[in-house]
C-alpha cells in the first residue's frame, strides 16, 4: 500500500518500496533482548548494541549470554571494584580482589590485587591475559593492579605449584 501522493518523484517511490519490505521480514524481533533466547547466532550483534568492550567470540554460549546480560549494569558502575568483580564472571569469576586498604598493613593507595582461585583451577595464560585486558578497561582510571593466577595440582606421587604473576602499570 503506497502512502505517498500520486505527485511523489521516482526515488521516493522507490525508497518507500525498500523501506516496505522492512515490515515483511520475519526475526525474533522479542528474543532479542531476552538474552536467554536470543539465537547465539545474533548475540555478537547485541553485544555491540550494548557497547561490551571486551567481547570474544571463543567465549562459551553461557559466557556470552552472562555479558550481556552484565552490560548494563558494568557501564553503570564502570570505575568501581563492582564493575570489575562483574567483568571477571564471564572469565569463570572465580577470584579474590584485595583493595590497598583491605590488606592487613595497608598497601599503596590506589592499588588492588586480583586473585585467581587456585581451588577452581588455573586460568590459561592466553585467558589471563584477556582478564587483565578487561580489567584494565573497567577499573578506577587512577588505579594500579597485580593479578595472581595460582594454581596448586597433587598427585600420589608428584605435587606442584606455580603462580603467574603480571603487574600493570598504568600512568
Amino acid at each position: 500500500m503506497a502512502l505517498l501522493p500520486y505527485t511523489s518523484e521516482p526515488g521516493e517511490r522507490s525508497l518507500e518500496g525498500a523501506t516496505e519490505r522492512i515490515s515483511n521480514v520475519a526475526g525474533p524481533f522479542y528474543d532479542l533482548w531476552n538474552f536467554d533466547k536470543c539465537p547465539v547466532d545474533l548475540l555478537p550483534w547485541v553485544a555491540w548494541s550494548l557497547s561490551i568492550d571486551d567481547w570474544d567470540s571463543d567465549w562459551p554460549e553461557s559466557a556470552k549470554r552472562l555479558a550481556c546480560k552484565n552490560a548494563v549494569d558494568i557501564h553503570r558502575h564502570k570505575g568501581t571494584r563492582q564493575s570489575v568483580q562483574a567483568i571477571i564472571e564471564p572469565y569463570g569469576g572465580l577470584a579474590n580482589i584485595v583493595e590497598w586498604w583491605q590488606k592487613d598493613t595497608p598497601g599503596i593507595a590506589h592499588t588492588f590485587t586480583v586473585d585467581f582461585h587456585a581451588s577452581a583451577g588455573q586460568v590459561a595464560p592466553e585467558e589471563l591475559s584477556k582478564v587483565v585486558a578487561a580489567i584494565t578497561k573497567v577499573k578506577p582510571v587512577r588505579s594500579h593492579f597485580t593479578a595472581t593466577n595460582a594454581s596448586a595440582h597433587t598427585g600420589v606421587i608428584v605435587a606442584t605449584a606455580w603462580a603467574t604473576i603480571i603487574n600493570l602499570q598504568v600512568a
